[in-house]
């Protein structure tokens, strides 16, 4: 398997620190067997060290389709010159340049495109000198410079075939070379039938309303629905199809693989025939997997069989790092104290430079694991052992499997085979649609969300089902249509794997618009509200995060009578006009805490509304008001409390009864608002505290005796809600700092590399106010300059300073984190409590570009990145200038911060 070179990786690494969420990069991890763990930037470079470029570019394009050299070429064009080089020097790139120096028939494409897409990527195409740009007659045309014009066209050739490049505009790789390479926009699927319910329907009618029913428990929702006035139509309008529903057998699909036995494993992927035809798979415990046995295996034992595979990879596991050699006979060594009927062996087909082995299970002649052993990147004389192999997955969640429901439903039999569906974790293994349905009388209608992959519109199935992306219903006039996903425009971010352009939404729509007859009105289902109606974002933007497109539509299409969506949990809940149509957002926050939101949509004869909303137990109360349960340990187990939340939510619950649950979304906005455990949250809420509302200072005075180890959980979480209760820009403490003497005082600073190897330390005595810089081959000149200054106090910024420096010296030097005060002392209006921000509050924002490039515009990821550059040694000057004026600027920022502190007095 091919490593990613430095250069490569350290742009790699800086896109997906910048444009992946961590959640998508510990999934992968979890597919190819890798412990992601820490921040963000520690689980980045985890799979950087274990995994090369295409594996990890085609997790971020779950497409697939195009080649990975396509991908690096387009980052090539995003990521400006520096990049650009770095890629191109690429075995695979520079073959194919070297093809385009030999061709002497080059010349400049004329391409004329939508200004829309011109104004998408003028930065990308024109800025970055990949492309010559012109207005002619009001049309933009851009003239590709040859090398380029050369190398893309055969890469446009093999994604579109004959079509014209305005087709691949519009094709679901628009976002090729746009602002984000890796998640290119799909295309809105065509609705392909009008399915008609009832020709003379009788008014009103009352349709079921929801969306995002994420983490609530489904008994709730049944036992409303169930026991409710009988509506004649549910709407769900997006986002976890998968929990409603089990894999649909007829859809999943024998691996090809299984034509070789040596290849095939007891436990695949599930893979799933998509309703617009090819496959898709997903290594999710929730989706399920294949599992392939002999034909005389009991079905009965088929659990146990799971459970006790996936215990002996996980005490294989955790002697892998400890093993000698990665040979078979040391492998089997270590199988053999586990179980007798584990073996390893070479595998025949070898994929990759590493070296494939193969562990088999005697007992049922089966091959369980396939392992890799390759050279350690950063050690050629090392090598490591990893898997991409299901029961590897497993093997790192035994302690969940073993509480999860595990559902097994057969599949097919062959001769030698039977094959099983097997899932994790579903309340019921019933379909869940099609058991809400039964109670309606035309049916339910649903649409996938922007978290749902497309392939999970195959488990929107069942008797009166409908996905209405691809089935628009009919009831007399009243056309029911849906649309699925979110929504990317100019300003919008990438959130969740299917989304789509304005410009497809609009031209989806306008093809909706020519199904409407004069009399007839639309009920829209959409995932993504219109721009700005019930889509402020509160998660990973403050701002709207609906669509401009379906916004012009519902103010210039009369017949849209209402609007259901989802998507944006804040706004769940509430309903507004827009047009003639009524935009109603039925979500629910996912949350263990929130209570779901349910609606009632009344439709009258002259198609007015009337909306209702109701709310169902969040998952927390759900747990607690169970009976004849172990509610702490389902609390752990379900709602993923630590053991002391769960004993404070028990306790509570059994002094407050259910008025615990009546303000449970109030307090938990309170408790992330200022970081507070939920002990402390419970304390107050014993004193009458609902909300952040009625929280007083005297409240926190009142819990302190109690708080015990959690006492400065409680002084930070009282400096926030100072900040919050500030006007003005005053700015004081509330706790002296006890700052040693400026002249007896040095701030420091540290840069390492993500295994702590120190790379350069940096010193600001603020008493002649001179700073010094020391790089890892100076430890000794280190040990002389704080040895020297043995009545000094080091002041640092949190972080790992401290125990880095104490390294160096091998005994402890007096030391003082600011950081820490800050949170515990400051009020003032900051942002967060990082360096940057308090900076900027306390001293104003410094506008020099140096500062700019070696201050405010370099993160975490960009001195890691500078660290293992210079570790390397080749060329590195560069890379240490940067990062001298970077450490350099961080310590005169500290430096600022303490005398600004020193001038501040002690307020109420």
């Amino acid at each position: 398997m091919a490593r990613i070179a430095p250069r490569e990786r350290d742009g790699i690494a800086k896109y997906l620190f910048k444009s992946v969420t961590i959640s998508n990069l510990k999934e992968l991890g979890k597919k190819r067997g890798i412990i992601c763990k820490g921040s963000k930037s520690d689980v980045i470079q985890t799979l950087l060290t274990r995994l090369d470029s295409k594996t990890i570019l085609n997790h971020i394009q779950p497409e697939k389709n195009l080649p990975w050299y396509a991908n690096l070429f387009a980052k090539s064009l995003i990521d400006g010159n520096t990049t650009k080089r770095s890629i191109l020097k690429h075995p695979a790139i520079s073959a194919l340049l070297e093809n385009i120096k030999n061709d002497t028939r080059i010349s400049y494409e004329i391409v004329s495109f939508p200004n829309d897409f011109i104004r998408w990527n003028r930065n990308a195409l024109v800025n970055k000198g990949i492309a010559i740009l012109k207005q002619t007659k009001g049309k933009w045309e851009y003239s590709l410079l040859p090398e380029f014009a050369s190398y893309l066209k055969p890469i446009l050739r093999d994604i579109t075939g004959t079509w014209a490049i305005e087709e691949f505009v519009k094709s679901e790789y628009y976002n090729l070379i746009t602002s984000h390479p890796f998640r290119p926009l799909g295309s809105l699927p065509r609705q392909t039938e009008t399915v008609v319910l009832d020709k003379n329907p009788k008014f009103p009618i009352n349709i079921f309303i929801f969306s995002d029913y994420r983490r609530q428990k489904f008994g709730p929702l049944l036992d409303y629905i169930e026991k409710s006035k009988k509506p004649d139509l549910i709407l769900y309008a997006g986002d976890d199809i998968g929990r409603f529903n089990l894999a649909p057998l007829d859809k999943i699909k024998i691996s090809q693989e299984d034509a070789y036995d040596e290849i095939s494993e007891e436990l695949t992927p599930t893979y799933i025939q998509t309703t617009g035809g090819g496959t898709s798979s997903n290594n999710s415990m929730e989706w399920g997997y294949l599992l392939k046995l002999p034909s005389d295996f009991s079905p009965f034992l088929i659990q146990e069989r799971i459970r006790t595979i996936s215990k002996f990879v996980s005490e294989f596991q955790k002697c892998v790092d400890t093993l000698p050699d990665h040979d078979v006979t040391t492998i089997n060594k270590a199988l053999a104290k586990i179980s007798n009927s584990l073996f390893a062996h070479e595998a025949k087909f070898s994929f990759g430079n590493g070296k494939d082995i193969l562990v088999n299970d005697s007992e049922m002649k089966s091959i369980i694991l396939r392992l890799y052993s390759d050279t350690n990147p950063f050690d050629t004389k090392t090598r490591y052992l990893h898997s991409q192999s299901i029961y590897w997955l497993l093997g790192f969640r035994i302690d969940r499997l073993s509480t999860n429901r595990i559902s097994v439903r057969p599949v097919k039999t062959t001769e030698n085979y039977r094959y099983y569906h097997v899932s994790f974790g579903y309340e019921t293994d019933e379909n869940l649609f099609e058991r809400l349905s039964s109670h309606s009388k035309y049916g339910l209608g649903a649409v996938i969300g922007n978290d749902d992959w497309k392939g999970i519109r195959a488990w929107i199935y069942g008797l009166k089902t409908f996905d209405l992306q691809l089935k628009r219903l009919r009831i007399g006039n009243l056309l029911i249509a849906g649309m699925e996903g979110g929504i990317v425009g100019e300003d919008s971010m990438y959130l969740g794997p299917t989304l789509y352009g304005e410009e497809d939404v609009r031209r989806y729509l306008s093809e909706l618009r020519t199904e409407l007859g004069p009399k007839d009105k639309l009920i829209l289902v959409s995932h993504t509200p219109p721009r700005g109606i019930l889509d402020r974002a509160m998660r990973f933007t403050e701002g709207p995060i609906g669509s401009k497109a379906l916004r012009d539509f519902i103010e210039t299409e009369s017949r849209v009578r209402v609007v259901l969506c989802g998507h944006v949990h804040r706004c769940g809940g509430q309903f507004e006009p827009l047009g003639s149509a009524e935009v109603i957002n039925a979500s629910s926050h996912d949350d263990v805490f929130s209570r779901a939101n349910i609606g009632w949509l009344t439709l009258n004869q002259d198609f007015s509304t009337i909306v209702q909303f109701f709310k169902l137990p969040s998952l927390v109360q759900s747990i607690l008001c169970q009976p004849d349960s172990n509610n702490e340990q389902m609390l752990i187990s379900e709602a993923h409390l630590s053991k002391g939340e769960s004993r404070a939510f028990t306790a509570a619950y059994t002094r407050l009864g259910t008025l615990l649950f009546e303000n449970l979304e109030d307090l938990a906005h309170m408790k992330f608002e200022l970081g507070l455990p939920w002990t402390l949250v419970m304390m107050l809420r014993e004193l009458g505290v609902t909300s952040l509302d009625n929280l007083a200072e005297e409240h926190f005075e009142s819990i302190r005796p109690r708080a015990g180890m959690q006492i400065s959980h409680l002084q930070q979480a009282l400096v926030k809600f100072k900040r919050l209760r500030l006007e003005g820009n005053s700015a004081f403490l509330i706790a002296p700092l006890d700052l040693p003497p400026t002249n007896k005082l040095i701030c420091f600073d540290t840069e390492y590399d993500d295994k702590s190897q120190i790379v350069l330390f940096c010193f600001l005595d603020m008493g002649p106010n001179q700073s010094q810089q020391f790089w890892f081959d100076e430890i000794n000149e280190i040990e002389k300059f704080v040895s020297r200054r043995g009545d000094h106090t080091f002041l640092h910024w949190g972080g790992s300073d401290k125990m880095l420096l104490n390294r160096v010296l091998g005994h402890d030097a007096s030391t003082f984190n600011l950081l820490y005060k800050v949170q515990t002392a400051l009020v003032a209006q900051i942002n967060s409590a990082q360096l940057k921000d308090v900076y900027d509050g306390l001293c104003g924002h410094n506008e020099s570009s140096v500062w700019k490039d070696s201050f405010y515009d370099i993160d975490g990821i960009d001195k890691l990145s500078l660290c293992k550059k210079i570790l390397e040694g080749a060329n590195s000057s560069q890379e240490k200038k940067r990062l001298a004026m970077a450490n350099k600027l961080d310590t005169t920022a500290l430096s600022a911060i303490v005398r600004r502190l020193q001038d501040l007095k002690l307020g109420a």
